[in-house]
């Protein structure tokens, strides 16, 4: 082979230049691109891209002189797809030797380069088989993230065909639902690579997938790549949960471990509706001082979404027992306005009443909310659920009158509310059928404050 090496780098090939090369007769040019098949010539692939400058050369070539992975991958990197596809050609010459790095690399570009869901289950196949550098998994990674294929990514990482490393760095820019699919699948192979705080952001997106349903737009690319997620979403969370307990990462001196204990407890008191878990949780939380009345404020939260769900006056009872003394905020007066609705509107409008007065009137500039105004929606979904539209327009409207609303937003936010009272109806005027779906908004109302 020495000798042969030797002998290529003094012949023509050695002494023209590419311009030269790529001037030669088509039939000279072949005959060297056979001679170059199994050289260990310094400069191979350089003299290949002058003596193959287009895909016109592949016509000429004898098949039994693409006897290299060099020579395929430049005949893959210079074919248009027009008469025979990249993939066909690869295709066409698997087996004859081993495939390199560079000639995959130069497939793959070919394969995200045009119609990536049509040549999906090629560049898995490609993919599967092993042999990618870390700039061609960079470049399919990135190519099924644009195409919204979060989920197949998540599907390989699970397959250990992609490092969980790819998926760590995706997290950022995922929806719920792809979010969760990564997430799972790095959590599965390395789940120390994660944060506090992502841990943290992973049980609230089971809890939003949990409140509002896998998107349709999810469950649509699903179907189209013809891939099954094997994700349930209840379960990823009590593996998280079982996680972080285990490694007291919800104990720790770590200020983001507060995330989690609300987290948790959010996770157990409404996601999976077991609140014996929430309070036994809550009875170890007690011990940690630092944003205990935060935690408390989810707890309460978690008994006043069971007192409604359940219509339980005891969970009501047990909510007002563990409101804090010192911190009624926002919040709990919003969650106990609602739960009450589901026993006695009238007490919904007792605690309006009580504290409207003493909460501020001003509209954050960023969110358009104020507390009045929040204080006031919670009001009126209180007395829709009431099957009371007269009163709460007549809230709605004294609001407004005494300028306790006034933002556009705002006002909106609760003519909305009055949209989803009618829409209960579905064109009947029978409130038995109703009250059960406008239940359902308010059970999700209550989860999203």
């Amino acid at each position: 082979m020495l000798r042969y090496v030797r002998r290529l780098s003094t012949s023509r090939l050695a002494q023209l230049t590419p311009e030269e090369l790529k001037a030669l007769p088509v039939g000279e040019r072949v005959s060297l691109i056979d001679e170059l098949n199994h050289a260990e010539h310094p400069e191979k692939q350089k003299a290949l891209q002058a003596l193959i400058p287009d895909f016109s050369v592949f016509f000429k070539l004898p098949k039994e002189s693409i006897k290299s992975p060099e020579v395929l991958q430049r005949l893959i990197e210079v074919n248009p797809g027009r008469v025979v596809t990249p993939w066909e050609l690869y295709q066409s010459h698997q087996g004859k030797f081993d495939d390199t790095p560079d000639l995959k690399a130069a497939l793959v570009a070919k394969l995200v380069g045009s119609d990536v869901m049509e040549n999906l289950g090629y560049l898995l196949q490609v993919i599967k088989s092993g042999g990618l550098n870390a700039n061609t998994e960079q470049l399919i990674v990135s190519s099924l993230e644009q195409h919204q294929l979060v989920s197949v990514i998540a599907q390989l990482i699970a397959d250990g065909h992609l490092s969980p490393q790819f998926g760590h760095e995706l997290l950022e820019r995922t929806k719920d639902e792809e979010f969760l699919a990564v997430f799972d699948a790095v959590f599965t192979k390395n789940p120390e690579i994660f944060k506090e705080r992502q841990l943290s952001d992973a049980l609230d997106a089971i809890e939003r997938v949990a409140c509002g349903g896998v998107s349709e737009e999810y469950l649509k690319v699903a179907q189209e790549v013809d891939l099954q997620i094997p994700i349930e979403f209840i379960g990823l969370g009590q593996r998280i949960v079982d996680y972080i307990v285990e490694k007291g990462l919800d104990v720790s001196e770590n200020p983001e471990s507060l995330l989690l204990r609300m987290r948790i407890i959010t996770f157990f008191g409404i996601t999976v509706d077991d609140m014996s878990k929430a309070n036994e949780r809550w009875h170890r939380y007690q011990r940690e001082s630092y944003g205990r009345e935060i935690v408390q404020t989810e707890l309460v939260k978690a008994f006043c979404f069971q007192a409604f769900t359940k219509q339980s006056q005891l969970d009501l009872q047990i909510a007002e027992t563990l409101v804090p003394a010192d911190d009624l905020s926002v919040r709990i007066l919003q969650f106990l306005i609602v739960a009450k609705s589901a026993f006695n509107a009238e007490d919904s409008l007792a605690v309006y009443n009580d504290y409207i007065g003493q909460v501020s009137r001003e509209a954050n500039p960023e969110t358009h909310r104020s507390a009045s105004g929040k204080l006031t929606e919670s009001l009126v979904l209180a007395q829709l659920y009431d099957h009371d539209r007269e009163f709460a327009h007549l809230v709605y409207d004294k609001a407004i009158e005494a300028g306790v609303i006034s933002d556009e937003y705002e006002v909106a936010h609760i003519k909305k509310l009055f949209r989803v009272y009618g829409d209960a109806f579905d064109g009947n005027e029978n409130w038995a059928e109703a009250k059960p779906k406008l239940a359902e908004y308010v059970k999700k109302y209550l989860r999203q404050l």
